[in-house]
């Protein structure tokens, strides 16, 4: 059987539908609690598994999300019976003991620099000594510095010129 062509449309109709606020807002939540349906149910999926939970702990601890950077080391027996609540809680301890880690670090950091600090700067005990060794710690002072240890100390007078040549 041999159909003829379509005939061209001798007008254009055209249809619109209007959503006013209320029903805006309706299809936004619904719109995103789908997306959020989706999101969860398929995360879920990966926790579930043995393998997709030591991926996802393994991804966040190399990742400096937690805000410390430390390797995930798996329990074999853990592994092996797959008991998830297990994994997560020695996830819990490892990042626990790589927080006090990373603490512990930056105090002796800090410590070291507080005593090269004052190993560097014991001086003789001169104003001097002191004022460099405050203006130091950044170094857009460092022009103040020399221009403390420039002026004269003696009191010639209001309006000599303080500054040596």
């Amino acid at each position: 059987m041999i159909t003829s062509p379509r005939p061209r449309p001798d007008k254009i109709i055209r249809h619109q539908i209007v959503f006013g606020e209320a029903d805006r807002k309706i299809l936004s939540a619904a719109v995103d609690s789908y997306n959020l349906n989706t999101i969860v149910g398929n995360a879920t999926k990966i926790l579930n598994d043995v393998t997709g939970t030591i991926t996802f702990l393994t991804l966040l601890s190399v990742s400096g999300l937690l805000g410390v950077i430390f390797a995930f080391q798996i329990n074999p027996i853990h592994l092996a019976t797959g008991n998830i609540p297990e994994i997560m809680k020695d996830f819990g301890f490892q990042w626990d003991d790589a927080l006090a880690e990373a603490r512990e670090k930056k105090q002796d950091e800090a410590d070291a620099r507080r005593a090269g600090f004052a190993e560097q700067y014991r001086g003789d005990g001169t104003p001097s000594d002191y004022v460099e060794a405050a203006l130091n710690l950044n170094p857009f002072t460092k022009p103040l510095v020399s221009l403390y240890d420039r002026i004269q100390l003696d009191n010639i007078g209001p309006f000599d010129n303080p500054f040596k040549d």
